[in-house]
Order: structure tokens, then C-alpha cells, then sequence
């Protein structure tokens, strides 16, 4: 069995002041926003505790899929990078970038790349068409399962927060996917944004969302994974070869219950064989009482049978 963990939308609540060479009025807005509510919803000792739980499963992956950061800055980035590092060393942990990631220009992420070492094909993974992120998916293997990062950032105009994959990405991920499942590898793929139409207002949705889940029909995935709506959802899509469950993981820093679910992260065990995989996923995040992580129940995604009851424990929405 492998032990995968998904954490999202981070958003290192370690946000400095703007300096002249970095203002914009994307980045003033946000500053501003930041600093009138965002810093009392994402807290610091929320991502600790689930920091610190995550440190405490026997996990064989982590993989955290953007807004890493809140406007792109490159203070922000180095603390970003250090937080990264304290998860794990980069062959066991993954990173594909969110809007806020790319916030403003985009090219304080790009520049150096601190992240590249997370974003970056393993040997079997290259193999299996995997590139380095963030201009093409990057494949990691983990015993029988290949994670598949692929990059939906990118900069947006003022009260924009949509993402889009680029065409080469698309391109390449049409050969990854049948390659994998000929390698007869379950196939993960971790994207920042929601996959799929509906799952999002279109100013925050993917712009080609359409294709990307042609991709996905067409070639079939086990898993799909993403963040940015702050909240537990869970989606089936039928495709070539079989169900691929799309399961969207709140943000792990959110201190409250309110418009978002509380912090949160997510485990996904997995076991069996091309055509007979068995996924569980296993909530973990804040207690009722939001001063400490609890298991927030379980259910196993290929059962219809399990959803009526436990789908209330995990906050999975159909």
C-alpha cells in the first residue's frame, strides 16, 4: 500500500511590506485585503499543528498543490522555500503552483526557481514522459503510483483569479497518461486548480478546463487532485478507463468554519493492480473545538456502497 498526503493553499500567513520595486495594484489590493481579513483566516499555528501531524503518519509522498504564498514576493518565496524543506527532503515531497504563486507578474516564482527541486521528474517518472515543472507535468513514481504534477498558474489582472495549463503541458500529459497506464502504474495527477467545469465561478475556474478534461476522458487517470476553492469536494468522472475520482482538499491554514472549511489536509491510501485499485482517502484536520488535528473519518472512493454513511465524516460533496 501507498500512503499519499495532499496538502493545498498554504498561504504562509508571513506576508512583508511592499517594496517600490514590487508594487503593483494587484499586489497593493491583495496587501490591503491580506491585512483587513485574510490574516485572521489563515493562521500560522494552524498550519504548525497540521504540520506537525502530517510529520507523525507514515507517509510515503507529500504533495502540495499551490498559493504557497499570498502575492508572489520573493521574501515570501525564500520563507516558502524553508517551509518546503522542513516538510521533507524533495525526493519525498511535490509542489505545483497556484495564481497567488504567480501573483503579479509571475516572475519573482520564476526567477532562480527555489522550487525546482520539488517540480522535478525522478528517473522512472522521465522515463514515462515526465519533465520539470513549471513548464511541463513532472512524474514521480512511488512504488505502483505515478504522481503527475502539472502547472495551472499563471499571472492574472485585478480581481482575477483564473489558471490555465499551458498547450505544451496539455500536449505532454497526452502522452504521459497512456504511458503510465501501460506501465500499469496508478496514475495521480496534481493540479492547483479545479479540473473540471462547474466547480468554480469562471473568474476563478481553469480557462481551458474543457480540454484538459477531454485529456482526461480520453485517457483515463485514477486520481485528480486540487486545491484553491478552500473546500472538500469530491467530483466522478467517467472517462476511457473507468472512474477517476477528483477530490479537492481545503486549505491547511484556515484557522475557522465559515465560508471555508477548517484546515485541513488529506491521505490517500493505495493499493491493488491496474484495473482493480482500491483508494481510501482519510481526513485529517482541525477538531470542532479548532486546537488540534482529529481524523475526520474515512471513505474508500471506488465503493458507491460506503458514500451514504461516510461521506458526512469527510465533507465529500457529489
Amino acid at each position: 500500500m501507498t500512503t499519499i498526503a495532499h496538502m493545498t493553499d498554504i498561504h504562509l500567513p508571513t506576508v512583508p511590506y511592499l517594496r517600490l520595486g514590487e508594487f503593483s495594484l494587484k499586489r497593493f489590493m491583495g496587501y490591503m485585503n491580506w491585512h483587513a481579513s485574510r490574516k485572521s483566516i489563515h493562521q500560522l499555528s494552524v498550519l504548525g499543528l497540521l504540520q506537525d501531524d502530517i510529520a507523525a503518519q507514515d507517509v510515503d509522498h507529500i504533495f502540495v498543490s499551490g498559493d504557497l504564498v499570498n502575492l508572489g514576493l520573493e521574501a515570501e518565496f525564500a520563507a516558502g522555500a524553508e517551509w518546503m524543506k522542513a516538510l521533507g527532503d524533495s525526493c519525498d515531497v511535490s509542489f505545483v503552483p497556484g495564481n497567488h504563486d504567480y501573483y503579479g507578474s509571475g516572475r519573482a516564482f520564476l526567477r532562480g526557481n527555489a522550487f525546482s527541486e520539488f517540480m522535478t521528474s525522478d528517473e522512472q517518472g522521465a522515463k514515462l514522459g515526465g519533465g520539470s515543472g513549471p513548464e511541463l507535468p513532472f512524474v514521480r513514481v512511488v512504488d505502483d503510483v505515478a504522481m503527475i504534477g502539472v502547472n495551472s498558474g499563471v499571472p492574472t489582472p485585478l480581481l482575477q483569479a483564473f489558471g490555465e495549463v499551458s498547450t505544451a503541458s496539455l500536449a505532454r500529459l497526452e502522452k504521459i497518461l497512456p504511458a503510465v497506464n501501460d506501465a500499469g502504474l496508478y496514475r495521480c495527477v496534481v493540479v492547483h486548480h479545479p479540473p473540471l467545469k462547474g466547480l468554480t465561478r469562471r473568474s476563478r475556474a481553469m480557462k481551458n478546463d474543457a480540454a484538459f478534461t477531454d485529456c482526461l476522458e480520453r485517457h483515463g487517470a485514477e486520481l485528480v487532485l486540487y486545491g484553491h476553492n478552500h473546500r472538500q469536494q469530491h467530483t466522478r468522472l467517467e472517462t476511457a478507463s473507468g472512474v477517476c475520482h477528483v477530490v479537492g482538499t481545503p486549505s491547511a491554514s484556515v484557522a475557522k468554519s465559515g465560508h471555508y472549511d477548517p484546515g485541513r489536509y488529506n491521505l490517500f491510501f493505495i493499493e491493488g493492480q491496474r484495473g482493480d485499485w482500491v483508494t481510501t482517502l482519510t481526513g485529517r484536520g482541525l477538531s470542532l473545538e479548532l486546537d488540534r488535528v482529529s481524523d475526520l473519518g474515512s471513505v474508500t472512493l471506488n465503493s458507491a456502497s460506503d458514500y451514504d454513511v461516510k461521506d458526512a465524516l469527510v465533507g465529500v460533496t457529489q
